[in-house]
């Protein structure tokens, strides 16, 4: 480690590998580079602040002192834009008031069944919530947003992990 790296670094972390949280990550980059001599990928590591997310490259080369093979990597913390990047994606595909996925998802999820050419059965069910309107009209539309979470909710207690519940409009 050079200075700057260890004054990041998992003060525990004793060797280069033990600063990925999952070893698959540093197992990955290390065939990488035996296969191809480099690698770039995004991993979780332990910093003295914590689990953050880098931009790792790795490079095979030899140490200008002894010759010996060696391993220059360099890293760039990019939490922030992971994080911004995983929140943006979230948004794109869930609906925010109750948290089901949306007309998007749903599209793009159908679409994909449609085009594995999957023998297997797809069901669709359509429902919407009688006079939702009036609802909102004489209670408030925070009164209609309660009942539309709370149909989400029942709904979604009743779905085994291979169902998908997505909000296509206003009820």
């Amino acid at each position: 480690f050079n200075p700057a790296a260890r004054k990041v670094a998992n003060s525990t972390a004793d060797q280069f590998h033990e600063q990925f949280v999952d070893k698959e990550d540093y197992d990955d980059m290390m065939f990488h580079v035996f296969v191809n001599g480099q690698h770039r990928s995004v991993a979780r590591v332990a910093t003295s602040e914590g689990e953050t997310w880098h931009d790792i490259s790795a490079r095979r080369c030899n140490d200008p002192v002894t010759g010996s093979p060696a391993l220059i990597t360099t890293a760039f913390d990019v939490t922030e834009l992971k994080t911004a990047r995983d929140k943006a994606r979230y948004l794109a595909e869930i609906d925010p008031l109750t948290g089901c996925h949306n007309r998007n998802f749903l599209n793009d999820r159908l679409d994909e069944m449609m085009s594995k050419g999957s023998f297997g059965r797809i069901g669709l069910l359509y429902f919407d919530l009688d006079r939702f309107k009036k609802i909102n009209d004489s209670f408030g539309h925070h009164v209609g947003d309660t009942v539309l979470q709370a149909a989400a909710s029942r709904v979604l207690e009743g779905l085994s992990p291979n169902e998908t519940l997505a909000r296509l409009g206003g009820d």
